[in-house]
């Protein structure tokens, strides 16, 4: 059954910041605040400052396995206050002792309420944006009102038994899923130093890339003539090229389209480089995994028969950095085919090009395979945890 939050909760504390220095009758803490919730959830609080509290109150507000922490100040527009996060028991167990601080309330439920299944339906409602209206803002700051929507919002109720149930189920997919990231970063940081081991060779002869490859940009129909847009012919832009093969396109266009504009069909196989965009898309590559268009901020590179496609794709993914430092512009560095043509690259044997190809590639399928499971495993959280806490009603 849907119960109003406030009933499952049994105490309400709010934070102390402290002192900087040590005084009479002080303790040395770490004082947690909204910004360390992160890395809180991950049972760490190496980000959170060393304050001193007075003794009675370092007691009061010491942290505990199950404790619930909420962000009252702060926030912002795709972060709104209302973040709850729960406190493990390595953090209880951690000296100098754990705090929180004045922009954070604890809570502690009931003892027929498990910590960890209340943790979830409340990141549930959060996810839902059930504590945006509970936010009042003062001279541009974000304060949430706990209050009111402890009050005023519902959590469904179960026996404590289910609840443990509940829970089980969707921490064992978010530690699966956070598992997972932490093999990814390795994955990635393992491809870098690769990357960095197999390209570092001064003996490999070089050249600049325009004079072993062909360098184009595309094109863009006219948005104002509808009939431009729309048909079977991929166009790919800036924003879809973030390494790896590009499969799909966001939009098509018609071959009327591709007659009456700079645009060309480019065929698979052939190498992308954003040569502007965002702060970080100008200078990333990609490959076209199908035949396709591409806008005229997209660079298309086709090595001549010395480069090996592969070889040449994973070195300009490791020369990412020093390609946009070439760019060019007085608000924005942007790249440009004359520009790409200047840049030198190694020319070793086929053979080794070939090497150093499969190595990393075989490095790029092992980041994508584990992103592949990551890309699994958040849906059936978010699914999951929508149909289990959505309602008050027994599921088994």
């Amino acid at each position: 059954m849907l119960v109003p939050v406030v009933e499952l909760v049994e105490e309400v504390t709010s934070g102390d910041w402290g002192k900087s220095e040590p005084e009479a009758n002080a303790e040395e803490c770490v004082v947690v605040r909204a910004t360390d919730f992160e890395s809180l959830a991950r049972n760490s609080v190496d980000s959170a400052p060393h304050r001193f509290l007075r003794s009675p109150s370092l007691t009061k507000r010491q942290l505990h396995g199950g404790d619930l922490l909420v962000e009252m100040s702060g926030g912002s527009e795709a972060q709104p206050t209302g973040r709850l996060v729960r406190v493990g028991e390595e953090v209880a167990a951690m000296r100098p002792p754990v705090v929180f601080s004045n922009f954070v309330k604890r809570l502690r439920l009931k003892p027929e309420v498990d910590s960890e299944y209340f943790a979830l339906a409340w990141r549930n409602l959060y996810d839902k944006g059930r504590t945006r209206p509970y936010e009042k803002r003062t001279t541009g700051i974000r304060n949430f009102r706990l209050d009111d929507f402890l009050v005023s919002e519902y959590l469904p109720l179960r026996s404590l038994a289910d609840q443990k149930r509940v829970a089980w189920m969707l921490s064992t997919i978010e530690r699966a899923r956070e598992d997972t990231l932490c093999v990814v970063a390795a994955a990635v940081a393992l491809r870098e130093s690769l990357r960095h081991a197999l390209f570092d060779r001064p003996d490999w002869p070089r050249a600049v890339l325009g004079d072993v490859a062909v360098i184009h940009s595309g094109g863009t129909p006219s948005r104002a003539e509808p009939s431009f847009w729309g048909g079977d012919i991929p166009w790919v832009k800036t924003g879809e090229i973030h390494y790896g093969i590009i499969r799909q396109a966001g939009e098509y266009i018609t071959q009327l389209g591709l007659e009456n504009s700079s645009a060309r069909v480019y065929p698979s196989g052939t190498i992308l480089m954003a040569m502007y965009g965002d702060g970080v898309t100008r200078g990333k590559v990609a490959i076209l995994g199908l035949d396709a268009s591409i806008n005229q901020a997209c660079a298309a590179i086709v090595p001549d028969e010395r480069l090996g496609k592969d070889f040449l794709y994973q070195y300009l993914a490791s020369a990412y950095e020093d390609i946009r430092s070439v760019g060019h512009g007085a608000h924005q560095k942007n790249l440009s085919a004359a520009l790409l043509k200047r840049i030198l690259v190694p020319i070793p044997p086929l053979a080794e090009q070939e090497y150093v190809a499969a190595v990393l590639n075989s490095a790029d399928a092992k980041v994508n395979a584990e992103r592949r499971i990551i890309d699994a495993l958040t849906p059936l959280f978010d699914s999951l945890l929508g149909a289990l806490l959505d309602s008050g009603e027994d599921r088994s």
